[in-house]
């Protein structure tokens, strides 16, 4: 685990909510189109050294309007993790005003710290956005997703821990409570096969149906992210899983 991603842990503080809102800074916002064209919104976060205009430089947003869905990025970067805002910035600067817009499906597509950001909203905001798309997600410590994988497996981990201070623990079980919760789950995962973080990601991708998981070969980068993108869309989702859902 490299240094940056072991001081975003230290930087977490105890409490009901993983990140206490500390500033009011909104949250700078890179959007496809000024008005809402589609019901289903996606939005991107990015990951430590990515801003928001990488989703549009890579193609994202053309990939997201091609299936008639709308899509926007936000430059969540480290300094909100830092300061410990990043669910609420999120929430209040992105997701309500996207409700109060008329979106009946918003997905929260992170990669890498983005993931990571992701998960903790769906902590701190369990309702908030109708799924998750990980892509690379960082996850903490190795020495946690491999005991979940030695313990029989994400949705099989009952370990006691204290919820108060154990953060990166309290991610994993926001993940195992997320892909529980609703059948199909309402997450899926992508990956490079040569990624630094393709271990932990296969502790996920385990507990998750096979058609919710995407791998390619290659590392951690847009050329590897690209494609993944692209194989999730053109798999159908969101829509194939809000239609089940329905039925």
């Amino acid at each position: 685990m490299r240094i940056g991603y072991a001081l975003l842990t230290l930087l977490m503080l105890s409490g009901c909510s993983l990140f206490v809102p500390k500033t009011k800074v909104p949250i700078q916002i890179d959007s496809a189109q000024q008005d809402r064209e589609s019901d289903t919104l996606i939005v991107m976060l990015p990951g430590r050294r990515s801003g928001e205009g990488d989703f549009r430089e890579n193609g994202f947003f053309d990939l997201v309007r091609d299936k008639g869905m709308d899509a926007l990025s936000v430059n969540a970067h480290f300094g909100y993790y830092r300061n410990r805002s990043i669910t609420v910035r999120l929430h209040e600067d992105v997701i309500k005003p996207a409700r109060e817009k008329g979106y009946t499906q918003i997905w929260l597509m992170g990669i890498s710290l983005g993931g990571f950001g992701a998960i903790l909203y769906a902590e701190d905001y369990p309702e908030g956005v109708d799924g998750m798309f990980l892509m690379a997600p960082f996850t903490g410590a190795r020495e946690i997703s491999e005991e979940i994988h030695n313990d029989g497996g994400l949705l099989a981990w009952n370990r006691e821990f204290d919820p108060g201070k154990d953060y990166e623990r309290r991610t994993w079980r926001r993940l195992q409570i997320e892909i529980g919760k609703q059948d199909p789950a309402h997450v899926v995962l992508a990956y490079g096969n040569s990624d630094r973080f393709a271990n932990a990601n296969a502790v996920i991708a385990e507990a998750l149906p096979d058609s919710h998981v995407f791998t390619l070969e290659g590392g951690h980068n847009w050329d590897t992210w690209r494609p993944l993108w692209q194989n999730i869309l053109e798999a159908g989702f969101p829509q194939r899983i809000s239609n089940s859902s329905v039925d």
